[in-house]
């Protein structure tokens, strides 16, 4: 539902949340560490240069919708930013007029 709204708000919810997961998975893998912003001298992958020029309706798309996930008490912190992440990826791509495709989402079993 939120991913709907943005997508009918503001058309660069897709160019920006694609480009943040291929950014995201780019590097090291996909885990949602371009999320992460930099404390203190700690320079994160988030204020890398090759970083700084992504739009912000990428980011506003996962941390609203990890919100919404962990407002369910028994789904708070079950769900990552990377599952996140990909989810929203797949579906702008749907939203977008896009093929539909599987996503294999992290364990987070005991």
């Amino acid at each position: 539902m939120l991913l709907l709204r943005n997508f009918n708000k503001h058309f660069v919810t897709v160019p920006a949340t694609i480009r943040l997961f291929f950014h995201d998975c780019f590097v090291q893998g996909c885990d949602a560490s371009v999320i992460v912003a930099s404390t203190g001298n700690n320079k994160a992958e988030k204020d890398h240069p090759d970083n700084l020029s992504l739009a912000g309706d990428g980011f506003d798309t996962v941390i609203k919708a990890k919100a919404a996930v962990d407002a369910v008490p028994q789904c708070k912190n079950k769900v990552s930013c990377a599952d996140i992440l990909a989810l929203a990826t797949r579906d702008v791509i749907v939203l977008s007029g896009g093929p539909s495709y599987a996503v294999e989402l992290g364990d987070w079993t005991d």
